[in-house]
C-alpha cells in the first residue's frame, strides 16, 4: 500500500482581546503583535477542502516531515514562531 500527503485547507474564524486607545490602534497592535496562540477561534463549519490539483500533481512525490523547510514556511506565511 502506498502513501499519500492529501493538500486541504479549512477556515478558522476568531478574535483577539488588546487594549488600546482606539480601534485603528487595536487593529494595528493585532496586526503587528498578534501570535497564533493569542487568537480564541472556531472551525467555520462546511469550510474543509481538499485541494485535488496539488494533491495530484505531487502525487508522485511524498513529502514528509524531514522534507519540508519550516523556516521557509514560516517566511512565507508571516507566522510568528516563538520557538526560535
Amino acid at each position: 500500500m502506498s502513501k499519500y500527503i492529501v493538500d486541504c485547507s479549512w477556515k478558522m474564524y476568531g478574535h483577539v482581546e488588546v487594549e488600546a486607545e482606539d480601534v485603528d490602534e487595536a487593529i494595528h497592535i493585532v496586526e503587528q503583535q498578534t501570535r497564533l496562540s493569542d487568537i480564541t477561534s472556531d472551525y467555520v463549519a462546511g469550510s474543509f477542502k481538499v485541494d485535488h490539483d496539488t494533491t495530484y500533481d505531487n502525487a508522485g512525490e511524498l513529502k514528509g516531515p524531514a522534507d519540508v523547510d519550516v523556516g521557509s514556511l514560516i517566511e512565507r506565511y508571516g507566522i510568528k514562531d516563538e520557538s526560535r
